[in-house]
């Protein structure tokens, strides 16, 4: 920043701005962790109903809970929506403050 040493407030705001590009990423990249988990689930709870149908049609009880890991998946599924809907806010607040720091 030998540039823009003299104008510090400048850098700060700059500084300020790239904070928000670098929780953005973060945000998107915890929200794919999300969307991976929820997706595993999601195949999880397919599995179980395969498995039940097949003791169905043998006429033995059903053994595997297809609804627990159907309720995980979906919590992380939301998850995952909320934090994308936080990283395209915090992407565009770091638009605002970078052209707010060089307006």
């Amino acid at each position: 920043f030998t540039l823009i040493a003299p104008h510090r407030d400048l850098a700060e705001k700059l500084w300020t701005s790239g904070l928000a590009f670098s929780s953005a990423l973060l945000l998107t990249l915890i929200a794919w962790i999300c969307a991976t988990v929820s997706q595993d689930q999601f195949q999880l709870c397919c599995s179980a109903r395969a498995w039940n149908a097949e003791s169905k049609a043998a006429s033995e009880p059903p053994e595997e809970d297809e609804k627990k890991p159907l309720r995980i998946g979906n919590r992380f599924m939301w998850a995952g929506y909320s934090l994308i809907v936080l990283s395209v806010a915090s992407f565009v607040a770091g638009c605002l403050l970078a052209l707010r720091a060089l307006a």
